[in-house]
């Protein structure tokens, strides 16, 4: 097997997950609007209402740039955490390394334990489809022990991404809560999906090469 196969398979196996959480992320995006717009119509305080609206005006102004942020900082992320496995190294889930803040840092914040809550959900609700995702990582990596943070396709990447993307917008906590909700609704039900067809691809992998030693 070439030497650079293991990685090349991991960036393709990146750029599938950017690309189907990117889709998934901007059709959130589109309803986040939709969202406040209710719940300002619907708000008896006009100073919540007001919020609301004021809401509606950042998000709009930020939509792209948290769509940006968070496929360059899934990339970042994620490629650290492939470079690991492929040198037999554990990734460090605190990612001091590469400059990121781990949501888990702040799960003080209600946000921070709503998003925590969610990554916790997304592990139960896929366990069987992430472990057949490390042994074929196994297999491809022989005498590489994934480890449950080391493997880089586990959600645990997608929702760093996630949080870092759109804690420094200048919104309210509970808007960034709102943000957490509609990412648990738009993106963590697919990724379901997204580990099955990982798994199918990575089944092909590792018939087609033998193990990188």
């Amino acid at each position: 097997m070439n030497i650079n196969m293991p990685e090349t398979i991991f960036n393709q196996c990146g750029e599938f997950m950017s690309d189907r959480i990117g889709s998934s992320m901007s059709l959130m995006m589109e309803n986040v609007e939709d969202t406040l717009y209710d719940l300002a119509k619907n708000e008896k305080s006009n100073e919540k209402a007001s919020q609301y609206r004021d809401a509606v005006r950042i998000i709009r102004l930020k939509k792209y740039e948290i769509l940006v942020r968070f496929k360059n900082r899934f990339t970042s992320i994620y490629q650290y955490r492939v470079r690991n496995c492929v040198k037999k190294q554990y990734a460090d889930c605190t990612l001091s390394k590469v400059g990121h803040i781990s949501f888990t840092e702040e799960k003080d914040t209600v946000e921070g334990k709503a998003l925590e809550s969610t990554v916790d959900k997304v592990n139960e609700d896929c366990q069987s489809a992430l472990l057949n995702l490390d042994k074929k990582l196994n297999n491809l990596l022989e005498g590489v022990d994934i480890s449950y943070l080391g493997n880089p396709l586990r959600p645990e990447s997608i929702f760093e991404a996630f949080w870092e993307s759109c804690r420094d917008i200048d919104i309210k906590p509970e808007i960034r809560l709102l943000l957490v909700r509609l990412f648990e609704r738009y993106v963590a039900l697919e990724l379901k999906y997204l580990y099955e067809d990982l798994n199918s691809y990575l089944s092909d992998q590792v018939e087609l090469f033998p193990p990188f030693v």
